[in-house]
């Protein structure tokens, strides 16, 4: 894929903890959204990358964030608020 890098932000994995690290990927992305002078609801989708094994929405497995079982997907749609349609996840190795 080609394009365009509109904006970006950089920051630790919060370990042990993924719902504050969802949280705060989730906030960055809507500063930069900000940013771009737009909102989550100008959104057709979203990715989201996670460091370990994935299987459909769900993360088997971060042995380095120490994370295991979680539905991203589900964790994103709340964040979200039910405002971007489609949300998939992979594996960092994958993406």
């Amino acid at each position: 894929m080609f394009g365009t890098l509109l904006s970006s932000r950089q920051f630790e994995t919060i370990r042990g903890d993924h719902t504050a690290h969802f949280s705060l990927c989730y906030h960055q992305l809507l500063e930069c959204l900000c940013e771009l002078g737009i909102t989550s609801s100008d959104l057709t989708g979203l990715g989201v990358v996670v460091p370990g094994m994935v299987s459909g929405n769900m993360l088997l497995l971060a042995p380095f964030a120490g994370w295991r079982n979680v539905d991203v997907v589900a964790v994103v749609s709340r964040l979200a608020r039910g405002q971007i349609p489609l949300i998939a996840t992979a594996g960092d190795v994958n993406a």
